[in-house]
Order: C-alpha cells, then structure tokens, then sequence
C-alpha cells in the first residue's frame, strides 16, 4: 500500500438518521403531490338537484333528479348500506350505451315487499351521497287501489308541431308521493291515477272532483310546461300542450262553483268549454261539455269526413256533457251547437277542433258520468290500441358491471414509489 493511501481523505457520507428523515419528506411529498388528483370514481361533494322518489310500488320504485349541465346518470344500489352490488339505468339508456341529460329517471325493479333499499346516485361518474352514507327507501308492503280510475294523459308537441320524445312529465298530487311518465316518440304519455300513495304513511289516496292535479312537464332544451288540472280534464287533456307554455284545465266545476251567485251566473251563461277553439286533441274521444240556461235542450253537430249528431239538456247546475260512444278518426273537425237563451232566442255557437294523428292511441274515455252519447252519421272504421300501465308492471332488471365505488391506484404508487427511493437512499449512504 502506498504511504499516500493513510493521509487521503475520507469521502463524507450523510448520517444515517438524516437520510431517514429526508427519504420520509420526500415521500409525504410525493403522497400529497398524487392525493391532489383523487380518482373520479370516489365520493366527492357532486351536487344533483331535486332527487325525488317517484312512482312506488310493492316491487319497485323510480327516482329523478337534475343537473345543472347534461350529464350520464346511474344508481347503485342494494338491500344492505355497505353492499351497493347492483346497478340500475336511465330509463332511455341501453345497456352499453349511456347518454347524457339534464333531467334523469331510474327505475329499480324486481324488489322485495316491504323491505329498505339503499342506493347513491352516481352522476358525471361521481357518487352523489349524503355525509357519503347512502340514502334509502322502503317498498310498499302491499299495493290495493283505492279507485278504479282513468289514467292521466295527454300529448306534448314542439313549437314547430313535432312531437316532443323523452320528456319528463311530473304529476303532483296533495300529499302524494308524485308519479312520472316520459313521453313516447309520439309526444304522448300517460300515468295511471290508482299509484297514489301518501308518502307518509304510504296509504293509497282517492280524489274527488274538486281536487287539482299539478302537471310539470321538462323537456331537455330546458323549456318547461305547467298545467293545473282538474281529476275531469285529465283523462285526456282537453288539448295538446305545447312545451314552454302553460295552462289552467281545471273547468267550471272549480271555477265558478264558490258561491250561489256564482251558480246563478253560470246557469245563465252559454258557451261551449270543451274543446277549445283551435285545440289540437290527443287521443279519438274528445272531451265535449259547456254550460247552457238549466233544463233548455242543446242539440250539436260535428263535421268532417263523418258526420256526428247529439241532443242532450243542461242539468241543475246549468252544464251538459257529451261523451264519445266511439273513436274519431284522425282530421279537422266542425262543433255546431244550438240552444235557446233565457228569453227563448235561439243560440248557435262554433268550435273548429283537429284530432291528432298518431301511430298509438291511448287509453281512457272522455268521462266517466252517465251522459248522452254520440250517434255518428257514418261509424268510424277504426278503433284505439290500448296502453299498458308503465308503472306498475315489473320486468327483469338491467345487469351490468357496476362502476367503480372508491377504489385508486394512489397507496400503490406511493407504496413503489417508497421502496424505489429507499433503495436509492441505502446505495447513496452505504
């Protein structure tokens, strides 16, 4: 060995303790450099608006909510808090293809009586959820309707008179826990009225005739319609909605029946109420009323390609009804009615009414009152297709993987790269 070899310095090294604590920094660095960029697929603050339970039933039950911008929209969901396995679409998604929207609609099918589901909503491939704890509802233990009713429904066109599709149709009802229908290619919908059910302590509600329904009606360019309704008007509406305008169908029933002088001034006023002039009516049975001086006769006449004629008399509250024994054919049609004021001068009033054109009818008669029927000239040829209830029917649920609920590659990251710089720090001091 060299005589040099004892005097050359020695190369400095770092204490060991310090590069533990400087290997510790530099990790807690690198954690919180990853932790700033959070998988999506986590509970976050996602914020949706106006979630609602909608549409119960003893095996199943819908929710709908908003969102400030057009978003893809699911829900998990399963009998336990800590076990959301399964997986439920928007009504208008299929299975491999989602699409985004403001207003969002999901039924969750195939449930037990009786029994608490809980689910989170998962929106623009967040997890919506409260406190990051599922929300949660119970199904109907049974379900008997209280009344043999007419299902609500109508017809929803564009400005420019197409049919307006997958619009999110909303009725409101007292105390009820609403019902909610998307309107076909058509424009039309329906929602049957015996899926009332009080959503406190779930009992099955009735209605009356003076009660009011609140239609609310979205579609996704943000136009929005609401209607108030009487339970006489809806079964059909009396005429197409046009979406972004609104509309009072609650009748003279609501109207001018408050006090006897209103009652007095009724039954002395003649008019035609249904339909209106113009109105373009959904469906083949029109509703067909107005009000004439108590006891006199009103006779009417309907033309088009078929002629109609009737003869009916105002009751004690000074109103006549029609109702359609059959279906009108599709076209414009002509209202003529006579009658006779209160000094015995004849009255002679006019409607100009269409009936729309459509690939599906609907169900539903235009009263259910034991009036006077129509008797057709020339019977029509054809007769309505029939709707299905939509909302009570169960069918096998949507199954596909479920999203990705709060798993993240970040603890393998920082754990690799941990040990990387660990063995860099060992080489570097030894």
């Amino acid at each position: 060995m060299a005589y040099s070899d004892f005097f050359r310095s020695k190369e400095k090294k770092i204490p060991f303790p310090l590069s533990i604590v400087i290997i510790l920094v530099i990790i807690l660095s690198l954690g919180r450099i990853l932790s700033s960029n959070p998988s999506r697929s986590k509970a976050s603050n996602k914020v949706v608006r106006n979630m609602t339970v909608v549409n119960p039933a003893p095996s199943e039950f819908a929710l709908y909510w908003l969102t400030d911008t057009k978003e893809m929209g699911w829900v998990i969901y399963g009998s336990s808090p800590n076990n959301l396995d399964k997986i439920a679409l928007d009504e208008r998604d299929l299975q491999n293809q989602k699409n985004a929207y403001y207003h969002h609609f999901v039924r969750i099918r195939d449930l037990n009586l009786g029994t608490t589901y809980y689910y989170k909503i998962v929106s623009d491939n967040q997890v919506v959820a409260s406190e990051n704890e599922p929300f949660s509802f119970t199904t109907l233990q049974s379900f008997n309707p209280g009344l043999q009713a007419n299902p609500a429904y109508g017809k929803v066109i564009q400005n420019n008179g197409d049919p307006l599709e997958n619009a999110i149709i909303i009725l409101h009802f007292k105390v009820a826990i609403p019902l909610l229908a998307i309107t076909k290619t058509t424009g039309e919908w329906l929602i049957p009225l015996n899926g009332l059910v009080n959503k406190e302590d779930r009992a099955v509600l009735s209605f009356k005739d003076s009660d009011v329904f609140t239609l609310d009606i979205f579609s996704e360019e943000k136009d929005i319609s609401h209607i108030q309704v009487s339970p006489s008007n809806i079964s059909p509406l009396p005429q197409t909605i046009i979406i972004g305008k609104n509309y009072t169908f609650l009748g003279s029933d609501n109207v001018l029946a408050v006090s006897s002088e209103a009652n007095r001034t009724k039954s002395e006023t003649i008019s035609v109420l249904f339909p209106q002039e113009g109105a373009l009516i959904p469906g083949n049975t029109p509703i067909i009323k107005g009000t004439a001086i108590i006891g006199n006769e009103i006779t009417g006449l309907i033309e088009s390609q078929n002629k109609y004629t009737f003869k009916t008399s105002a009751d004690k509250n000074g109103e006549w009804k029609v109702a359609v024994a059959k279906p009108f054919l599709p076209g414009d049609y002509l209202l003529t009615v006579t009658t006779k004021n209160k000094e015995g001068q004849e009255i002679r009033l006019s409607r100009k009414f269409s009936i729309a054109k459509s690939g599906e009818q609907v169900l539903g008669e235009a009263t259910a009152e034991a009036t006077p029927t129509l008797i057709p000239t020339v019977a029509p040829t054809i007769a309505p297709t029939l709707y299905s209830t939509p909302s009570i029917t169960t069918s096998s649920a949507t199954t596909i993987t479920p999203p990705t609920s709060g798993f993240s590659f970040l603890p393998i990251a920082i754990g690799s790269a941990s040990l990387v710089i660990v063995g860099l720090g060992i080489l570097f001091i030894f």
